[in-house]
């Protein structure tokens, strides 16, 4: 149960934190949408798609085992 109270009472955090990072990522595409800006993407290639795999294949065990 220690566990559990801890990660309810780290939550708030956890929201604020992701909330930030979604809006100073919308007002960075907003600046370069103003200011015409076209970036180019990298391509995603399987390194890329192994590593967006693994993150979260580990968040979600990391999730799995503090519940």
């Amino acid at each position: 149960m220690g566990m559990n109270s801890f990660l309810v009472g780290l939550a708030p955090f956890a929201a604020l934190a992701s909330l930030e990072c979604l809006e100073v990522g919308l007002n960075t595409q907003q600046s370069s949408h103003v200011k015409g800006d076209e970036t180019t993407r990298p391509p995603i290639n399987f390194s890329v798609l192994c590593k967006i795999f693994l993150l979260s294949f580990v968040g979600i065990i990391v999730m799995q085992n503090c519940m």
